[in-house]
């Protein structure tokens, strides 16, 4: 009896742990079933990772408005060569060889200015007018001589017809005939004198043997320019060699450019060279290069030659020179304001039917304007160049509102 009751409970107590034990091995696995089945999720569905469906190549829409709207140029990419160029900072300068500083050449007081400063001038146009005593000294003596001389032409003559009719003696037409000449001598000293002091033939023409208005000086333009610098005032009193104007042809101008000892080389006088500053880009000429280096500035002088018929290179203006000093063929090339960077990739954006599209491209060798492209992009296809940057942030947008 008492061993029945025992078997009983263990058979009771076997049973019951052997369900808990399935209970919990049936919880586990279900447990375990479940996180299996909550990560099953994981991969991605297509729609995630970065993009896609913004993968190279993806156009951006633009009508032929939007794109004009927006300041966008396009260039076609072309075969061609890269120029190695060196460029000089430099200053705009007048010819000194087209200026033209007038002065007063004898001492008096103004009593009239005809140009003001700016004012266009031409050759031998009246610029001023003097009155000086010293010029009324000088015009009187050639008055005096011209009268000598007429009276000693006359003088000359007779004797010269009673010489030949044996009438008076050889002595006479001699005496008369050194007397013209010293006449003339001292006309010609006279007009020397005149010269020197600025009257020019026509002044002296218009004369005539009269003594009216001897002591008025007409200062004149010696070269055709405009009017840079003038001095003084009505009533003023000038001595001497005082500047009164300057006169400037500013239809050619010069760049003074600094050159490094080590790029004189790729410098030469008669070279054609491109020039950049506050005026449109033009070219220039290489006039002189200097054989000396400035002790102080370790520099070489350089000047260029340069058109300027609409006056818009100003003396005193900043330019730089720029010399072409090599050329090498390259492949397809591009214009460096194409190239945009997006992330770590360099790329460009060429234009299609439907707008641009965006291509990651493989640079080369480069010079100041247009880079090589390796791959990427071929001959003959457009890419955006101005304002490319409009087309860079255009994509950027879309990748970020795509992002969320």
């Amino acid at each position: 009896m008492r061993n029945t009751i025992i078997a009983l409970i263990v058979g009771i107590a076997l049973g019951i742990g052997g369900s808990v034990v399935a209970t919990k091995t049936d919880l586990i696995g279900g447990h375990h079933k479940e996180e299996a089945g909550g990560h099953g999720h994981g991969k991605s569905d297509g729609h995630g990772g970065h993009g896609e469906g913004e993968e190279e190549g993806d156009p951006l829409k633009l009508t032929a408005e939007q794109i004009q709207q927006s300041g966008i140029t396009v260039a076609e990419a072309t075969e061609g060569d890269l120029v190695r160029t060196t460029t000089f900072p430099g200053t705009v300068t007048a010819n000194p060889d087209r200026m033209a500083i007038v002065a007063a050449k004898a001492s008096g007081v103004v009593i009239d200015l005809k140009k003001r400063l700016g004012d266009t001038v031409a050759k031998g146009e009246l610029l001023a007018t003097i009155e000086s005593r010293e010029i009324a000294e000088v015009k009187g003596e050639l008055l005096a001589a011209q009268r000598t001389e007429a009276l000693a032409r006359t003088t000359h003559d007779r004797e010269k017809n009673l010489w030949e009719k044996k009438i008076s003696s050889e002595q006479d037409f001699l005496t008369a005939r050194t007397a013209l000449e010293e006449a003339r001598i001292r006309v010609d000293l006279a007009r020397q004198k005149l010269a020197a002091l600025g009257i020019n033939p026509a002044d002296l023409a218009r004369m005539n043997g009269s003594s009216s208005s001897l002591q008025i000086l007409e200062i004149r333009s010696p070269i055709a320019g405009r009017v840079v610098e003038r001095r003084g005032a009505i009533g003023a009193s000038v001595p001497a060699e005082t500047e009164l104007f300057t006169i400037a042809d500013l239809s050619v101008v010069w760049v003074e450019a600094s050159v490094a000892p080590g790029d004189l080389a790729f410098v030469k006088e008669g070279d054609t060279v491109s020039i950049e500053g506050q005026a449109a880009p033009t070219k220039g000429k290489v006039v002189f290069v200097s054989p000396v280096i400035d002790r102080e500035t370790r520099l070489a002088k350089v000047l260029v030659e340069i058109p300027n018929d609409g006056s818009n290179w100003r003396p005193g203006d900043f330019a730089s020179v720029t010399v072409n000093s090599s050329s090498e063929k390259a492949g397809v090339l591009v214009p460096k304001a194409s190239i945009q960077r997006i992330k770590k990739d360099q790329v460009v954006f060429v234009r299609t039917d439907e707008g641009f599209e965006k291509r990651e491209v493989v640079l080369g060798r480069a010079d100041g304007r247009q880079v090589e492209i390796r791959f990427g992009v071929d001959a003959g296809e457009s890419v955006a160049v101005e304002n490319s940057f409009v087309l860079k942030a255009q994509l950027e947008k879309a990748e970020a509102e795509h992002a969320h």
